[in-house]
């Protein structure tokens, strides 16, 4: 009876001794499997982050501008309200009603307020506008006004009839 109690004792300090080992070889696989699921976690989340992040797109400026005859042979565009058009970033298209436009670049800002001549400005007193060549004549005028970083019309085909 002896000898069993102590084949007992031995295979329950065998058990213990087993479960030991096995809790303290568990705690070490936890923590790498809880490190490794952070590690992915913390991914997942700058990923969303910086794949989800895009920059906000441009938006063309806002222009109200009035088109106005001078005379028979010069129309002006008043800038009456609405962003400040830059200079080197809008160009104007003046064609005849129906016709497809030819863009000019300006080199000059339009700022509420002001005006901007279409014609042959060397005729005029006032040498900020448009110079096109020859002059224009008694008929139907459509313009129109591109944005160049955004690639976008401002104003398409609004009409004026000079003359």
């Amino acid at each position: 009876m002896e000898k069993m109690n102590n084949n007992r004792a031995r295979s329950l300090r065998q058990v213990r001794s087993s479960r030991s080992r096995s809790k303290r070889g568990v705690s070490p696989v936890i923590g790498v499997i809880l490190m490794v699921a952070a590690t992915i976690v913390i991914a997942g989340v700058v990923m969303a982050m910086l794949g989800g992040f895009t920059p906000p797109s441009a938006t063309p400026p806002s222009v109200a501008v009035t088109l106005q005859a001078v005379n028979s042979t010069h129309f002006k565009l008043v800038h009456s309200s609405g962003d400040t058009l830059l200079a080197n970033e809008w160009q104007i298209g003046v064609c005849k009603a129906g016709e497809s436009p030819t863009y000019k670049s300006v080199d000059r800002d339009f700022k509420v307020g002001q005006v901007f001549i279409v014609g042959n400005t060397t005729d005029l007193a006032n040498p900020s506008g448009l110079s096109l060549p020859g002059t224009l004549s008694s008929d139907t005028y459509e313009v129109y006004i591109k944005h160049l970083p955004t690639d976008a019309l401002i104003i398409s085909g609004k009409r004026i009839t000079v003359g």
